[in-house]
């Protein structure tokens, strides 16, 4: 075998070695006081799965493939914050990240009205991009947490302006909350997006955070040395990139206004 020929075999095994990005991640090496997370960032579907039984040009027009926006946002803060920040690689279809391992949504068997037949089989499989993604988050909070007496985490999310039930939500900006501890922080934020904007902001709406699975904020918000909000935008504010960077810099300001 020539040296040549023996380098290509190395460069091959090289490329069948390497994991499959489970994640993606920002700012790792920051000693900043935040951290950003984004659970349905991507629309990425493994080809293996294809598009989990459902015809492409059906799936990627539900509201449940993704959150329209949220990855823009987050990077937005991340950049403005140089803030640690996690984003989810894979759409929320394939397995949802922000639920619980005994929740029954965390591989959605249908999502509005719209039946995914993949996602009955194989189910096990799918928890090979759920714990890497959980881990990295639990490892950047941890590490902060040593940096730092307080950290502040910003969970982001989007929604549709249509329900599942059929009802129009007409909250522009919801500023969710589960711990005591996090309720003047919450409030803060909400009284400045008021000053500021002409939208409609509300607290755990339009969910909240006491009684949806959102795994993430509760579960890595909990400790007394995180002050942690999810903010869950209506996303027909998100709609292209000049809205997104509006609603990104917006955000930033009346975060460094609420944090000072």
């Amino acid at each position: 075998m020539t040296g040549k020929q023996s380098l290509k075999n190395l460069k091959r095994k090289k490329r069948k070695s390497k994991l499959p990005r489970h994640y993606r991640i920002l700012n790792f090496n920051s000693r900043q006081p935040f951290f950003i997370s984004c659970e349905h960032a991507s629309h990425s579907i493994p080809k293996k799965y294809g598009f989990l039984g459902v015809k492409k040009k059906v799936i990627v027009k539900n509201p449940d493939y993704y959150d329209v926006g949220a990855e823009g946002i987050a990077r937005i803060l991340a950049e403005k914050f140089n803030a640690r920040c996690v984003l989810s690689n894979h759409s929320r279809l394939l397995i949802d990240l922000n639920r619980g391992l005994n929740h029954p949504n965390l591989i959605p068997l249908s999502a509005f009205g719209m039946e995914i037949p993949f996602n009955r089989k194989n189910r096990k499989q799918r928890l090979k991009y759920y714990y890497p993604y959980h881990n990295r988050v639990k490892k950047e909070i941890n590490e902060l947490k040593k940096i730092h007496k307080r950290i502040y985490y910003f969970c982001i999310h989007s929604f549709s302006p249509d329900a599942k039930d059929g009802r129009n939500r007409k909250v522009d900006i919801g500023v969710l909350y589960r711990y005591k501890k996090d309720l003047t922080f919450c409030r803060k934020v909400k009284k400045l997006l008021e000053k500021k904007t002409k939208f409609l902001v509300r607290i755990n709406e339009p969910y909240s955070a006491f009684e949806t699975a959102g795994l993430v904020m509760n579960s890595y918000g909990k400790s007394e040395k995180v002050r942690c909000i999810e903010f869950e935008i209506n996303n027909k504010h998100l709609q292209n990139k000049k809205d997104i960077k509006k609603m990104g810099n917006l955000l930033c300001s009346v975060l460094r206004e609420a944090i000072n």
